[in-house]
């Protein structure tokens, strides 16, 4: 009788086992599959967002929260600064700034204008990045102020322990007048290509490009005066003046800040008072990786270089300059990737979940 029971049992207990074993191991597996699908996700967010070059994932209305954000501080920076010292700015010369930061939202008065992702973004792209020029040249005057010692002595050895002369680099770029005039227009028209630039990403839709590029312009502008403020230096054309007598008309409110002189700020004539590092080396650069897997690239490679050939005449720049700004760009881009790209991973990952047992 009893192995005729078992038998009769067994499937019962059989069934109970097998229902037992689902349900200990349903919650594992369900758990396992939430994690793969979890990581492939996550791969696959982190692969779109790499071919599109940047891992942003900023709202479409705060596309510049960033630099919005930088801006504000660096205004309170120098509307404290002015207040405390015997500063005097000229009213009207920055009402006319003002004008022109609000006119960039001119077109948005428009329906077919502001219904256009690419026209919004174009117009505010020129707006924060006129006012965050403006604030910024402010406080490169107030640092310029403060009269810390020169560095150009070291900034020279500096140069020529890179077997650079820029005596002799000057003798030679003044010996070919056509490409030193090429050359020079090129280095002045830096903010006009950049002002293209700016448009081209916006009317063909590279928000991510657009944003990467005016985040990194804010952060390595003020880096830069920064760096002037704690080794300030008058440049190499200054420098080396006595002996090749190079034009300097550009940078004569230098040395009126730091003697106290000059108290005055007229934001339409303000002149570019960073030597070190070169921000002419910073924008060439980040033009041209703004534009990289484009056709536009390499053009932007073969004029960048030229403008970059001048930048030690027509700014006055010693060569270690150009080395400083290439390297702080390449670090501001590995740093905004790397910050970026954790932002991308919490997007892909999700809020965090947690299992009550």
């Amino acid at each position: 009788m009893l192995p005729a029971v078992g038998a009769a049992l067994s499937p019962r207990l059989l069934n109970c086992t097998i229902r037992e074993f689902k349900s200990l191991n349903e919650a594992p597996l369900n758990q396992r599959l939430s994690r793969d699908k979890t990581s492939e996700k996550m791969k696959l967010t982190l692969r779109m967002a790499w071919q599109r070059g940047s891992f942003d994932h900023t709202p479409s209305g705060q596309t510049f929260g960033f630099t919005w954000a930088l801006l504000t501080t660096i205004v309170l920076v120098d509307v404290v600064w002015l207040a405390c010292g015997e500063w005097h700015i000229q009213w009207q010369s920055l009402l006319n700034r003002a004008t022109f930061i609000a006119a960039c939202f001119l077109p948005l008065v428009f329906r077919r204008c502001r219904r256009s992702r690419r026209i919004r973004i174009l117009c505010e792209a020129y707006a924060v990045a006129t006012a965050f020029s403006t604030a910024a040249m402010i406080f490169s005057y107030l640092v310029a102020s403060t009269a810390h010692p020169l560095t150009d002595s070291f900034l020279a050895a500096a140069d020529l322990s890179l077997g650079f002369h820029w005596g002799g680099y000057y003798q030679w770029f003044t010996s070919h007048p056509d490409y030193a005039h090429l050359a020079g227009i090129l280095y002045s028209s830096t903010i006009l290509i950049l002002l293209g630039e700016v448009a081209f990403l916006a009317l063909s839709d590279r928000r991510e490009r657009l944003v990467e590029l005016i985040e990194l312009l804010a952060s390595t502008l003020v880096v830069s005066i920064i760096v002037s403020y704690l080794a300030p230096a008058t440049g190499a054309a200054k420098y080396y003046w006595g002996k090749y007598h190079a034009d300097i008309s550009d940078w004569t409110e230098f040395e009126l800040l730091r003697s106290g002189t000059l108290r005055t700020i007229d934001v339409a004539h303000m002149q570019g008072l960073i030597s070190m590092p070169s921000m002419h080396m910073v924008i060439g650069a980040l033009l041209c990786w703004s534009v990289r897997d484009t056709r536009a690239f390499a053009p932007f490679i073969v004029l960048n270089l030229m403008m970059l050939s001048a930048t030690p005449v027509y700014g006055g720049h010693h060569a270690i300059d150009l080395v400083a700004g290439a390297s702080m760009t390449v670090v501001a881009i590995a740093f905004r990737r790397r910050v970026t790209m954790v932002g991308g991973l919490r997007h892909a990952v999700g809020p965090r979940t947690t299992i009550d047992i």
